[in-house]
């Protein structure tokens, strides 16, 4: 280990790129939350990234990456999703790591059409509907015991044979 992190700490010198070590440094002094004159420190000797340089290239490089690479057509929706993960780190000097997830997808008119969400082929009257189709007021009253309560929850937002077939199919697509 002491040789491989010689190795990166001198051809840190002679680069202008960060190197594995540099990285690890990085997430371990994040991880820690040691004080920022700290961190600088460790940037100036070049033991880590600088403060902002990591997030800025990650960022500069994924929106390089949307510019040119990802094509979006007039009737494509896109949909960005985002959640937190946090992880409780035990021990004696007990901590919690804390990431950002972000996810994108493009959905293509092609898949909107099938789901007769648009398409000029389908009548207004067979598209999706934007009204509700159902009172969930009504029908949560109706039903007569916890049994019932539990099948209309599961009706409602639990997943079925045609939403896997569908999720299935979604991802072959997208794949192509």
């Amino acid at each position: 280990l002491a040789t491989a992190v010689a190795h990166d700490v001198l051809l840190r010198c002679s680069t202008r790129y960060p190197l594995h070590f540099q990285h690890v440094i990085h997430e371990l002094l994040e991880s820690q939350q040691v004080s920022n004159h700290f961190r600088e420190l460790f940037s100036a000797m070049r033991l880590s990234l600088g403060r902002c340089t990591s997030d800025k290239k990650r960022c500069k490089a994924i929106v390089q990456y949307l510019l040119h690479e990802i094509k979006v057509r007039a009737y494509d929706i896109c949909l960005v999703m985002g959640d937190n993960l946090g992880f409780m780190v035990k021990g004696s000097d007990p901590f919690y790591v804390q990431f950002v997830l972000f996810q994108d997808m493009i959905v293509r008119e092609k898949q909107l059409m099938n789901y007769r969400i648009v398409g000029n082929e389908h009548s207004i009257a067979e598209r999706l509907s934007c009204e509700p189709s159902q009172d969930w007021f009504e029908s949560v009253e109706d039903c007569e015991d916890e049994d019932a309560m539990i099948a209309l929850a599961r009706d409602t937002v639990g997943s079925n044979k045609k939403d896997e077939e569908r999720l299935a199919a979604c991802a072959r697509s997208s794949q192509d």
